[in-house]
């Protein structure tokens, strides 16, 4: 079915369909349950980056190990204990 057809009857955009068609395909990573945590990478690596969201500075600590992310979430400040707690 075009996405121009879906939009046509379903409302919304036409790239809004193919976006959500495209996202079908992807897995989440973040929300992925860890079944057994032996075979974990053993060198693990954090960093932070400071962002803007609604003109408001943040920041995103990120949690990596084995090639893949282990963990990440916006928090307000850059300060040791809300990144810790983040």
């Amino acid at each position: 079915m075009p996405f121009e057809a879906l939009a046509s009857v379903c409302g919304r955009d036409a790239r809004c369909w193919y976006r959500a068609w495209l996202a079908f395909g992807r897995p989440s990573r973040l929300g992925t349950t860890v079944k057994d945590p032996q075979p974990g990478p053993t060198d693990v690596v954090a960093d932070a980056q400071v962002t803007w969201v609604a003109g408001q500075e943040g920041s995103v600590p990120t949690t990596v190990g084995g090639g893949c992310f282990l963990g990440v979430r916006g928090v307000a400040s850059a300060d040791t204990a809300a990144l810790e707690t983040g």
